[in-house]
């Protein structure tokens, strides 16, 4: 497995942090792995996850994993955390020392189809795990991560363990680091966790759920039945054909949420629930509000070969 896999080499994982000060990497030694950061080597270990899953996708000729470094450092560079095997264990090590040992760290993973617009949940029954790294809040003060105990995954924050469930994936701390939010499975249904309350259940979630710039607001793209639809504070909106990727953006003072949908055929852009004129087709990568509060994007109409340049503003601005 070569997201757990030993390295091949006496250096493996170079990984330098943010602002390029600190160096990491894994390097052999008599049988054992060590973490060595700025020259200095950590505990040694049986394992060290040097590479991590950051997305997989079903394509045309099997699955593509996209990868991170297992070496995971914060925002600020002060602080480093990676997974490590000791024996029959799996642990995170923060800052060089090891935390508890569960089965497994990291999550299922979901496997995305080709367009990218809704998960494959026949991926997830995979018997080995792949993993995700663990994650540090924006200003480095709290770290989280999936573990499993007992065929049951949960999240651990701070070295708390959290409730359980069948699968937790995706986890993300708002931007003042006060949050944490994540999507869990239970039974047949996807659902996302806000600081330990469980919101509704869907068919399936689009990736990681968003927090707004002042961490109050969450948006996210779920599935039910055959139509999918965003979530914004656990209030869902109208659902359509298809919510196109990236999904929800929020605008800059956080009050706002815009994102392309797809119905009948058509597509529009949808800013606080309200959707705009409908194309056959929204050119280019749709990045969200600009710095006037509005967004702006290129729409084609049929049998028309002129492209159209819309900008559309929240109710009242």
């Amino acid at each position: 497995m070569a997201a757990r896999g030993r390295p091949t080499t006496p250096l493996a994982g170079l990984t330098l942090s943010p602002e390029g000060d600190h160096a990491a990497y894994v390097a052999g030694d008599a049988g054992k792995y060590r973490v060595v950061l700025d020259g200095v080597a950590g505990p040694p270990h049986d394992d060290v996850a040097i590479n991590s899953v950051l997305a997989v996708t079903k394509g045309d000729r099997g699955l593509v994993s996209v990868w991170e470094s297992g070496l995971v450092f914060s925002a600020d560079g002060r602080h480093l955390a990676y997974v490590a095997r000791d024996g029959d264990k799996w642990l995170v090590v923060t800052d060089g020392t090891p935390g508890p040992g569960y089965e497994e760290i990291g999550s299922k993973y979901a496997v995305s189809s080709p367009d990218n617009k809704h998960l494959d949940r026949s991926a997830t029954t995979d018997a080995r795990p792949m993993s995700e790294s663990p994650v540090f809040s924006p200003d480095g003060t709290h770290l989280a991560y999936a573990a499993c105990r007992g065929g049951k995954w949960f999240v651990v924050r701070d070295g708390v363990p959290g409730e359980e469930y069948d699968n937790v994936a995706r986890l993300a701390f708002s931007p003042d680091g006060e949050h944490l939010a994540f999507k869990a499975c239970q039974g047949s249904k996807w659902f996302v966790v806000r600081d330990q309350a469980a919101g509704a259940g869907y068919d399936e979630i689009f990736g990681a759920p968003l927090f707004g710039p002042d961490g109050t607001h969450l948006a996210y793209a779920a599935c039910k039945g055959q139509k999918w639809l965003v979530v914004v504070d656990e209030v869902p909106e109208p659902a359509y054909e298809g919510i196109m990727v990236p999904g929800p953006l929020f605008g800059r003072d956080g009050q706002h949420v815009a994102y392309i949908a797809r119905d009948g055929g058509k597509y529009f852009a949808v800013v606080d629930g309200e959707p705009g004129p409908a194309y056959e087709g929204i050119l280019g990568e749709f990045t969200g509000f600009g710095d006037e509060g509005a967004i702006e994007y290129l729409g084609r109409k049929s049998n028309d070969r002129a492209l159209y340049r819309v900008r559309h503003a929240p109710t009242g601005q």
